[in-house]
């Protein structure tokens, strides 16, 4: 399995957030951990969940502090895992510029230019993704990090998303959220009952949990290619169904999961 490259956006405008989340959700190797239009939150978050990338926006007007406010705390604590910096600004100022990389900023995009756009930032992410991912592998040996149960289980559900990315299963979808809960449950404890489980922490019933999972099961099969089912999903499948039974979706990939990153 490929690494998953974790991001946090701090961005005040909701449909650039909303942009981002579209296009992050489609490429099963990336995992977006929260968004927030505050600097104070988005340090919280950096503290919590330790992303590989920030997508920073310098100017927070709608939000609360500032993006310089984030890139303080960045250089003036002494992290073990220094996130991947990418600044998106309207401010065209080569003294801000300057300002911002010596902050430690890593990359520098206007919003002001012609051929900018979110998926202009993701692209760079992706081509980049290799250094960022070697990064986090080289601070977790030389500081020999210590996985936090939330760190932990971040980096979980990192992983079974982009296993669901990968059969069409999209994360903005209810039903994607059930499943990759319920997968995250029989790795944990084989014997779990996932529909009580997950509507006792959404306050759903069983039944509503257990339908919404299925919808997202049965519209892939609809919609996602033949060959890129039969690549991902390698199981038996009943052939009078088209699609397999929660039970059958969550036991293998729990399972798969499993074996394939020595869990």
């Amino acid at each position: 399995m490929e690494e998953i490259i974790s991001i946090l956006i701090i961005e005040d405008e909701e449909q650039i957030c909303k942009q981002f989340e579209n296009i992050i959700y489609s490429y099963p190797e990336l995992h977006l951990v929260s968004t927030t239009n505050s600097s104070a939150t988005g340090i919280s978050y950096l503290r919590e969940y330790q992303p590989d990338v920030v997508i920073l926006d310098l100017e927070l007007h709608k939000g609360s502090g500032s993006g310089l406010d984030f890139l303080k705390y960045v250089k003036n604590n002494s992290l073990t895992l220094k996130p991947f910096v990418i600044v998106t600004t309207n401010n065209s100022s080569p003294m801000t510029h300057k300002f911002v990389h010596e902050m430690g900023c890593d990359f520098i995009m206007s919003k002001y230019e012609d051929d900018y756009s979110e998926r202009k930032v993701i692209d760079l992410i992706i081509t980049m993704k290799s250094i960022i991912a070697h990064n986090r592998l080289t601070s977790a040996s030389e500081h020999n990090l210590h996985e936090t149960p939330i760190i932990k289980e971040q980096r979980l559900r990192r992983i079974v998303t982009g296993y669901l990315n990968k059969v069409g299963i999209n994360p903005k979808f209810l039903g994607c959220k059930y499943l990759v809960d319920a997968i995250i449950l029989i790795i944990e404890n084989s014997e779990a009952d996932i529909g009580n489980e997950i509507g006792n922490k959404y306050k759903k019933t069983p039944a509503s949990v257990i339908r919404a999972m299925q919808n997202a099961i049965d519209n892939a099969w609809k919609n996602t290619s033949t060959d890129d089912l039969e690549t991902y999903y390698t199981a038996r499948i009943d052939i009078n169904r088209g699609a397999p039974t929660i039970t059958e979706f969550v036991y293998y990939y729990a399972e798969k999961i499993k074996m394939d990153n020595n869990l």
